[in-house]
Order: structure tokens, then C-alpha cells, then sequence
């Protein structure tokens, strides 16, 4: 009996190296099937950027789904905040992720320096838009000298602002762009800053097709993109390599065309 024992310790002695390489490889291969989560920060809560919170459905959603579908690395994610609390937690150098459909302008990096910058995502431009009945043609900020202007509160329109400061103009603040476009169907407002985006996702979904004038020359033309602080080098790299050129991407170009 004694030998029999000795017998098994010897097996399972011999053995021993095999379950541990057996079980290293399992842990190993579990530990590369789990993506490291990543946050895209978004503040614009309009469509078609961010449609409903609830469901995540938008533009910034459907960019962070396709980045993470291409990764092997990260579980791309998008999470609405507002602007203010965004801006704190820059300042807290507390941003583990990165921002998304942001500009170098709006952060005081024009020479692209304080951040890092990725690809835009799209393209997009601020509208003057007024009624059909009653077009507004735009050219600088002194045309709207005496003039009501529809906006978002807590956005910044350059030169539209410092007029409004100087008390030349007069801002009437609401809480979305489609509710900009109410304004001006009830005339409380002679002109309104719409994104072109906003504008052509709800003109058709409201029916509102011939209702309204756009400026030919807009207030700005900028392009979306997304942004990292230094300390998510790794991850800016990764979002590079996965999306290239988004204007050249089909599978991205073809995402977007579903919100026209």
C-alpha cells in the first residue's frame, strides 16, 4: 500500500508542470478576450450627434460601436456630460479616454499643442437659418446689429456674443437647436445658429421642408473631431490606426449617410 502511494506522488509530481502551463495558457488566453474599456466624452446633446441618451443612438455612439468592433484592445463607449463638468475634469487631469466632435478652437488649441487631436470624424458648419417668408442673409456679425438671435445656452458664438455684450444685438437662449427652430416659427427670434447636421436631421422629421432660409454665407464651418489629453497616447494611437481618413472610410461615410 505504502508503494502505491509512492506511486501516485510520482504522477502527480510529473504532472504537476503540465497542469500549470495547462492553466497559465487558459488565464492568458481569457486576459486577451477582455477589452480594456474606454469613455469618448460628448457634450452635445443634439441629434443627430446624440439622438437619445437612453437607447445610445447617434452619430458619437454609432463612431464608438465601429471603433470598437475594429479593436482588439479597447471597449470604445460614449458618455454624455455637460460641458462645464468636462471642462473640470480637464482641469483635474482626470480624463482616462477622450473627447468626441470637439475642435482645436473650442479648447484654446489652435496650434494643436495643449491636446491630442485625432481624425474628424465629420464635417459640419453653423447656420444662420431664418424664416423662408422672411430670409436673413448674414455677413459678420455687425449685420445683426438690433436683431434677435436664437441660441443655446451656455454655447459661445464668436463675434455674435461681444455684440451682444456691447448690448447691439440681443441673444434669446434656449435649450436646443430644435427648439431654436420654434423660436423662429413663432417669430420670436429673426434668426437663429443651427449646426447644418441638426438642421438636416430634423427638417424632414418635422416636416418642416421650405420652412426656412439659411444664410449663404454661415457663421462658422468647422470639422468634428476627437481629442485626448497626453496621458492616453496609447489609446489616441489606436483610434488613429483603426479609423485612417474617416472621409475615405465607406463603412463610416455609410453610417453617416443614414442620418440625411
Amino acid at each position: 500500500m505504502k508503494v502505491f502511494w509512492m506511486l501516485i506522488a510520482l504522477i502527480l509530481w510529473v504532472m504537476a508542470p503540465v497542469y500549470m502551463i495547462s492553466a497559465n495558457t487558459l488565464a492568458t488566453e481569457i486576459s486577451t478576450d477582455v477589452k480594456v474599456p474606454v469613455i469618448f466624452y460628448a457634450y452635445h446633446l443634439k441629434p443627430p450627434l446624440i439622438v437619445d441618451v437612453s437607447s445610445k443612438q447617434g452619430i458619437y455612439y454609432d463612431f464608438t460601436r465601429l471603433l470598437s468592433k475594429r479593436s482588439t484592445r479597447y471597449e470604445f463607449r460614449t458618455k454624455f456630460l455637460p460641458r462645464k463638468r468636462i471642462d473640470h475634469l480637464l482641469k483635474l487631469q482626470q480624463i482616462s479616454g477622450g473627447l468626441i466632435g470637439v475642435n482645436p478652437l473650442w479648447f484654446g488649441d489652435k496650434q494643436e499643442s495643449k491636446y491630442l487631436w485625432g481624425p474628424a470624424i465629420l464635417k459640419d458648419r453653423d447656420e444662420l437659418v431664418s424664416l423662408s417668408k422672411h430670409p436673413f442673409e448674414y455677413n459678420g456679425p455687425a449685420s445683426l446689429l438690433g436683431e434677435r438671435v436664437g441660441g443655446v445656452l451656455g454655447y459661445y458664438y464668436f463675434g455674435i456674443d461681444e455684440l451682444v455684450n456691447q448690448n447691439k444685438a440681443y441673444r434669446i437662449n434656449t435649450n436646443g437647436e430644435r427648439a431654436i427652430l420654434f423660436m423662429l416659427l413663432s417669430g420670436r427670434v429673426r434668426a437663429g445658429i443651427v449646426s447644418r447636421s441638426t438642421y438636416e436631421y430634423l427638417v424632414p422629421r418635422e416636416s418642416w421642408q421650405g420652412k426656412f432660409h439659411l444664410s449663404a454665407k454661415p457663421h462658422d464651418v468647422f470639422e468634428r473631431r476627437v481629442m485626448f489629453p497626453h496621458s492616453q497616447q496609447d489609446i489616441h494611437q489606436e483610434v488613429v490606426n483603426l479609423m485612417g481618413n474617416p472621409a475615405n472610410d465607406n463603412e463610416w461615410q455609410s453610417i453617416l449617410k443614414g442620418y440625411q
